[in-house]
């Protein structure tokens, strides 16, 4: 039977409190909408979607020990594309971008936050009974003003940092054991700006103003890994600063 089926997801939810005993989740608004169209033949099934969205704002996480709060969220899927064969092959292919703003985690003592995460790639995905390959294309990730205290007193913050690479890859053999993996990356590069890291109070781990690697290449096949680098620069970097000593030099 040969069916074709276009459809609109539309999914609103505004004030959404939820609890149970002592877990709870609210958030201020939820938005989700996804045209598909939906293919069934002789081959399989298959689902597109030009461009699905989903916004979440004022969103509140808390359980036993953890507690997770977020200004907004949003993530866009473009041009997807998945694919279900008559044999049980897999095979996805989606544009993402990933956007969240003002996020703070707190969890037994410890705490992360930042200002803003946006992601982009573009993303495939195929899996038959014997093999798993996942690729992400022309990634860019930037994050500011991250900030991480550790209960023992250790913390870091970074002003900006930016992640940048024009392939990651993931190849898994199932059909043997142990699983065959190996992972590799292209021409990837690593800026920050504003590195400050602290083993206590008084003792400085590292500092920086800015760093920058760039052209790495790198390839994991079992035990084996290998990397190669184009360029790594640091500049007015500070190691191991006693600031309760201040006769005692930094190691740089």
């Amino acid at each position: 039977i040969n069916l074709t089926a276009n459809t609109k997801l539309t999914l609103k939810a505004s004030d959404v409190a939820i609890q149970q005993g002592e877990q709870s989740l609210a958030w201020q608004t939820l938005d989700i909408t996804s045209p598909i169209k939906a293919i069934s033949d002789e081959s399989g099934y298959q689902l597109q979607s030009d461009r699905s969205t989903l916004a979440l704002s004022e969103l509140k996480l808390s359980s036993d020990s953890l507690i997770l709060s977020g200004q907004a969220l949003a993530l866009q899927l473009a041009n997807l594309d998945l694919t279900l064969d008559s044999d049980n092959h897999i095979k996805v292919a989606v544009d993402s971008q990933f956007n969240s703003q003002q996020i703070a985690i707190e969890q037994a003592g410890n705490s992360l936050s930042y200002q803003s995460l946006a992601l982009d790639s573009q993303l495939a995905f195929l899996q038959d009974a014997q093999h798993t390959h996942a690729q992400s294309d022309a990634i860019n990730l930037q994050l500011d003003e991250f900030n991480g205290d550790l209960i023992n007193g250790q913390s870091i913050s970074l002003q900006t940092t930016k992640l940048k690479a024009d392939q990651l890859t993931l190849d898994q053999t199932t059909d043997q054991s142990p699983i065959a993996t190996s992972l590799s990356g292209r021409q990837v590069s690593l800026s920050t700006e504003g590195l400050d890291s602290y083993a206590s109070q008084d003792k400085r781990l590292a500092a920086w103003q800015s760093s920058q690697l760039s052209g790495v290449n790198f390839e994991q096949q079992g035990d084996l890994f290998s990397v190669q680098a184009e360029r790594l620069d640091v500049n007015q970097i500070s190691l191991s600063d006693h600031l309760d000593a201040p006769d005692t030099p930094a190691l740089a």
